[in-house]
């Protein structure tokens, strides 16, 4: 009669003492979570109906004390890395939590991905947008930093704000007229129809190295919004409309948006760290 010979399993070291929390238990727990968008009380009830019993107190737990005790130090070194690079993007959303004392609470995203050699994302959640967040996350940086309008980006150090061509459009779209009743093209909508034409030469020039896109963009980008802010400069728009208050923000924010016009590395819109948001949120 043939012996047979059982062999335990060597289980993996518990992330945690007395615990079962085996590294790639909690790894899946934060991939349903965080990549799934999976809430760890319908993970609960999941795992309840294979017949494990794992209520969602533990797995929080195990979550929380995994990223400060194994993630932090990795995030530290990636936003290190980030840091390294001379040009960043930043946006920041607002974002909902049940047990904060505000009723408003914020995400940040710092990344680096469009051309960097080691491609980053931070995120970072605080109970405020006070400028004091990216002024202690950017204190080390030097560089020209991809933003929106938000005015504290505009009084940090050693730091050039390269500001979003999609605002701009967003802005002059809000103004389009609800009628169309007027047979000639609406000043909005040929600002619309000019950006259009830009970022479709942008999009062929994707290919390209960021030395040749420089070059492009200097030869035939740059004229044409140079012709674009002598029309929208002789615009006549009623005071504090949404056309006045489009070419405002695109007069006020010119130097900002022509530094893509530096650096071919640089884009001329932020639409990075808006996609990163909103798959946060």
């Amino acid at each position: 009669m043939q012996k047979v010979i059982s062999k335990k399993t060597k289980l993996s070291t518990p992330l945690f003492n007395n615990s079962f929390a085996s590294p790639s238990l909690v790894a899946e727990i934060a991939t349903q979570k965080f990549q799934n968008k999976v809430p760890v009380y319908r993970l609960e009830k999941d795992l309840s109906t294979q017949g494990y019993s794992l209520n969602r107190q533990v797995m929080n737990y195990w979550l929380n004390e995994s990223a400060d005790r194994y993630l932090k130090p990795v995030a530290n070194q990636m936003l290190a890395t980030i840091l390294l690079d001379n040009y960043i993007h930043i946006d920041e959303t607002p974002y909902r939590v049940l047990e904060s004392e505000k009723a408003t609470n914020y995400f940040w995203a710092f990344s680096n991905f469009e051309h960097s050699e080691k491609p980053f994302v931070i995120f970072h959640y605080a109970q405020t947008r006070s400028r004091e967040i990216p002024r202690a996350f950017l204190a080390d940086f030097k560089g020209y930093l991809h933003c929106d309008g938000y005015s504290s980006y505009d009084s940090l150090e050693n730091i050039l704000p390269v500001r979003c061509y999609a605002h701009v459009r967003r802005k002059f779209y809000e103004a389009l007229p609800q009628t169309t009743a007027c047979e000639t093209i609406h000043p909005a909508e040929y600002v619309l129809n000019q950006l259009k034409k830009c970022f479709k030469l942008e999009q062929d020039w994707k290919p390209l190295s960021p030395k040749e896109r420089l070059v492009q963009r200097k030869a035939e980008l740059k004229p044409r919004m140079d012709a674009l802010y002598r029309y929208v400069g002789e615009i006549s728009a009623v005071p504090k409309s949404k056309l006045d208050k489009a070419i405002q923000y695109f007069m006020k924010y010119r130097k900002d948006l022509e530094r893509v016009f530096e650096d071919g590395r640089l884009e001329l819109t932020n639409n990075q760290s808006e996609r990163l948001i909103k798959d946060l949120v």
